[in-house]
């Protein structure tokens, strides 16, 4: 680790969360700069992790129901990337999403989101 990366670390406080990539938590905790932090944790938190999911959106369907004619329907990948959208129309919307059946997504239908599993 450079000088300078060693200098922004100064900056921040110590008691702040490290967050690292699964299996190099030791690999942290020895290299200069990074063993100072006081918490380390392996795993990236997303913020969605504690929302349970529900299945609204079948992969051979893509349909999602129930929804008021002209909703817009947007669906995301857990890395915020959005996968595909729709409008509804005659009370659902078709929506043929870019992620694998076994997924976790978040799908907005106008002001509401939730967190799916893609089946």
């Amino acid at each position: 680790m450079g000088t300078r990366h060693i200098e922004c670390l100064a900056r921040i406080p110590l008691n702040a969360t490290l967050y690292v990539p699964e299996g190099t938590l030791e690999k942290y905790k020895a290299t200069k700069g990074w063993k100072d932090f006081l918490f380390i944790e392996e795993g990236i938190p997303n913020g969605i992790a504690d929302v349970p999911a529900q299945t609204v959106l079948k992969q051979s369907e893509g349909s999602v129901l129930g929804l008021a004619d002209g909703t817009p329907v947007s669906v995301y990948g857990v890395n915020g990337i959005q996968a595909g959208s729709a409008v509804s129309k005659g009370g659902q919307a078709i929506v043929a999403p870019s992620l694998p059946s076994g997924s976790v997504a978040i799908v907005k239908m106008g002001e509401k989101s939730v967190k799916v599993t893609v089946k």
